[in-house]
């Protein structure tokens, strides 16, 4: 093979890789009834809350800004201040020598998120806005896995995230009942390929709270 042969190859490889045909697609093309009226209202309440960080158009088709932010994860479990003081010397160091090897920094003190990168204390706890297609599937959730479902997910970010130095100023109090908990949930469902229908059904009944399947079994 020749270096076009590859190149042809990995991209017809990464073609495969494209999931963008999913129920909230089809919505968005005119289709009402192709999500649920929870996942509609769910829309309208993201629109609201968090389209900043998670745009909704053709330019960002994954629902991300690929921007750095931090929300508020991490902070009950790590002392930033006391990681920031260990690593900010070495990488300091390193920018003055370049034998300095840094190569643990990141394993050791990776709860700095990028800040590890600029070197700017403002950056402290702040990483990369995920994309949400098939984000039903990719449990658990944020960039140490602490949060184990997408109700965990919405839960946090409707009390403000965990308050800190360096937190975004978006990251807010949202005051959102159980019921749009719910809602912005089953929106973030309808995101899922059709391809994989049978999967996002298995995960939403393997994630959803108590309040969720007992409100379920009450409809009955």
């Amino acid at each position: 093979p020749e270096f076009q042969d590859i190149v042809r190859a990995l991209a017809a490889f990464q073609r495969t890789l494209v999931f963008l045909d999913s129920p909230f697609d089809e919505y968005r093309a005119g289709k009402e009834d192709a999500i649920s009226s929870d996942a509609q209202a769910g829309f309208e309440l993201f629109r609201e809350h968090c389209t900043s960080c998670h745009p909704v158009n053709l330019r960002e088709p994954l629902l991300s800004d690929s921007n750095f932010h931090n929300v508020g994860v991490g902070f009950t479990t790590n002392d930033h201040q006391a990681l920031a003081r260990k690593a900010f010397p070495k990488l300091r160091a390193s920018d003055r020598d370049a034998s300095v090897d840094t190569s643990e920094v990141v394993s050791k003190y990776g709860e700095l998120g990028r800040a590890l990168v600029t070197k700017l204390e403002y950056q402290v706890g702040a990483f990369r806005t995920a994309p949400l297609r098939n984000v039903a599937l990719t449990a658990p959730y944020m960039h140490d896995g602490s949060l184990k479902t997408l109700w965990d997910v919405v839960d946090h970010y409707n009390e403000g995230g965990v308050s800190n130095t360096w937190q975004d100023p978006q990251i807010i109090i949202l005051g959102l009942s159980d019921d749009e908990v719910d809602q912005v949930v089953a929106f973030l469902f309808s995101l899922t390929d059709k391809r994989f229908a049978v999967e996002n059904q298995r995960s939403y009944k393997a994630q959803r709270p108590r309040r969720t399947r007992a409100k379920a079994k009450g409809a009955k």
